[in-house]
């Protein structure tokens, strides 16, 4: 099989899409836009057993929105 190489080099590097509304997949999936920006992790610490669980359940929220977009773009497989 062929392999189409996608850039050559350049001092400026390579781009596979040229703005942010362009859409990109992997692996045959469906093409989609960027995604939107994951807020940051708190780095707040917790002091009391409800404010962890807060923490943590923010942090759940964002390891499932990384997975998700991961498998929007193609690049890990839906569930």
């Amino acid at each position: 099989m062929a392999v189409e190489v996608v850039g050559s080099s350049p001092p400026d590097g390579t781009a596979l899409v040229k703005a942010t509304t362009e859409k990109i997949h992997v692996y045959g999936g469906t093409a989609v836009s960027q995604a939107v920006h994951i807020a940051d992790v708190s780095t707040a610490e917790g002091t009391t057993y409800s404010e962890l669980v807060t923490e943590l359940n923010a942090l759940g929220t964002i390891v499932n929105t990384l997975l998700s977009d991961l498998s929007d773009l193609g690049i890990t497989a839906s569930a």
